[in-house]
């Protein structure tokens, strides 16, 4: 709905591990470490490995191979564009969160010392 902002630096994310991943009726939570949380209301599309399907997930989600992105830490983030985040996590495993809606906010990204809404 908004983008991230210009001021934006994904790199915030490179080196914190994914710590949790919890799930509820309409949001999905990954909790990274030193307090960075990213709450998603919209889609976010993942990657296992290079040989895998990229798989689309929206909440609510009944199932789901995401949890396995838990315990791998951030080696690499960007900004395709302002709607599209992408992070790339140990074993190769991409993960993109996406801002595809014109109505709602898709997610919410939580630091120590900002919150941005996307």
């Amino acid at each position: 709905m908004y983008g991230l902002p210009n001021d934006f630096e994904p790199k915030v994310f490179v080196g914190r591990r994914v710590e949790s991943i919890t799930f509820a009726e309409n949001v999905v939570v990954l909790a990274f470490s030193e307090e960075l949380t990213v709450s998603i209301s919209g889609t976010v599309l993942y990657q296992e490995s290079p040989d895998s399907a990229v798989k689309r997930e929206r909440p609510p989600v009944s199932h789901t191979s995401l949890v396995s992105a838990v315990g791998r830490a951030v080696k690499g983030a960007e900004l395709k564009s302002p709607q599209e985040l992408i992070l790339r996590l140990e074993g190769d495993f991409l993960l993109t969160l996406l801002d595809d809606s014109e109505a709602y906010e898709c997610y919410l990204i939580s630091m120590r010392d900002r919150e941005i809404v996307v």
